[in-house]
């Protein structure tokens, strides 16, 4: 009897021993599978992660480089604006009797409003940059051996007419210009002027020039009063308006530039406001004459203009348009003090067809566009145009064009005001 239950109590053991084997190799081929399971899964993830990190890294190297080149652009570009000399090819000087300026005898004898002394102690002071499409004087670019007035019908589109010559080079004069206005409507965008090439470059200095290296390119003006004040328009004239210096997918370039300030005068004739004119009339801003961004020149107002497109501003510096793609760069390479020409409207006793004709062009003044200076005439007071000053987006020029951290700072100044710079 002892021997059954100690072979029942063997058997028992026997079992349970063979059952906790049998557990235990269970558990741990669990175990195993588990850990081979879990080892792929941290091999998988540390691959993939390698592989962000790579990609990643690769996805940055991209964009530095991208940056790097931009950056290199700009500079380059910066460069180019900032520090080049540029030689440009002005027409043959030639013996051409120009319009008398403010100062001629005569003009002042006539002046009846005796507006001349405000004209002349509030004629502002202009300051280039690295300018290479210089101001110019109506008579050069009107009777430029090369230049045609022409007429084209549609001549813009992609069929136009045929071109028939009005005035042919070599016979341009200010009168026949002023003869076509009882021949053509007003504002006919199809009759233009063929202007010579070597106008592009505006005024040959070496003719318009004083003893102290500043430029005295003419620049013309003619006023009107209007609800008590007095409005002074100076225009500045140049013969051509260059391409958007830096990355502009617009181009912008057109034959002919004229741009403009106006001054309002109270009935004392003291200086109260100024109309900085740029590229359109919304553009240009109002300031009052005692603004904090407003430099003087004893009783001068300075005006810095833009390289290539000439727009007129109050500040030294680079005015962000179009999306920071169509910028205005102004600085000061090159001093103009113009001398000063006084126009009339027809109905005037003091116009004169021979030096004033070309004011009443009925056409466009270049192949591309701008309109006739007459308009100063008829009432364009600038009283309601413009933008609020604190809407222009602006950054100072790098204090040292040569420095690329100064260019790398500045570049960081446009790209943070390019989102608001919209297109006006």
């Amino acid at each position: 009897m002892k021997n059954k239950k100690y072979l029942i109590i063997t058997l028992l053991l026997s079992c349970i021993t063979i059952e906790g084997k049998i557990s235990f190799t269970s558990i741990s081929d669990n175990i195993s599978d588990k850990a081979s399971s879990l080892s792929k899964k941290m091999n998988d993830t540390a691959t993939s992660v390698k592989n962000q990190i790579q990609n990643r890294f690769e996805s940055i190297a991209d964009e530095m480089s991208y940056l790097g080149k931009k950056a290199n652009e700009s500079i380059d570009s910066l460069k180019n604006i900032f520090t080049q000399p540029r030689h440009p090819a002005f027409c043959p000087l030639r013996n051409i009797t120009y319009a008398p300026t403010v100062d001629d005898p005569e003009v002042i004898k006539n002046d009846t409003e005796e507006l001349i002394p405000a004209i002349k102690k509030y004629a502002p002071v202009l300051y280039l940059c690295n300018e290479v499409f210089f101001p110019a004087a109506v008579e050069d670019l009107f009777t430029a051996p090369g230049t045609e007035l022409v007429y084209q019908l549609n001549h813009r589109s992609s069929k136009p007419g045929p071109l028939q010559v009005i005035i042919p080079k070599g016979q341009v004069t200010m009168e026949k210009i002023y003869e076509q206005k009882s021949k053509y409507k007003d504002n006919d965008p199809d009759l233009f002027f063929n202007i010579d090439q070597c106008t592009k470059f505006g005024s040959d200095p070496k003719r318009f020039s004083d003893k102290n290296g500043n430029l005295t390119t003419p620049i013309y003006v003619t006023w009107q009063k209007f609800n008590n004040k007095y409005y002074i328009v100076y225009g500045f004239m140049y013969g051509f308006n260059g391409a958007y210096p830096i990355s502009a997918p617009i181009k912008g370039d057109h034959d002919f530039d004229l741009e403009h300030i106006t001054l309002e005068l109270n009935e004392k004739k003291e200086l109260e406001r100024i109309f900085y004119a740029t590229h359109t009339s919304r553009e240009g801003v109002w300031l009052p004459a005692n603004h904090k961004d407003i430099n003087y020149e004893g009783t001068h107002p300075v005006v810095y203009v833009a390289t290539t497109g000439h727009g007129a501003y109050p500040r030294n510096g680079t005015h962000i348009r179009i999306f920071g793609f169509g910028n205005d760069v102004t600085c000061k390479t090159q001093r103009w003090i113009p001398q000063l020409v006084l126009l009339y409207p027809e109905t005037d006793p003091r116009f004169n067809a021979k030096t004033m004709g070309w004011v009443y062009h009925p056409g466009n003044y270049g192949v591309s566009g701008v309109g006739s200076f007459k308009r100063f005439f008829t009432g364009e007071t600038d009283t309601k145009r413009g933008e609020p000053h604190e809407n222009v987006q602006f950054c100072p020029n790098p204090a040292n064009p040569n420095n690329p951290i100064d260019l790398l700072k500045y570049q960081a100044c446009i790209e943070s005001q390019r989102p608001k710079a919209t297109i006006r």
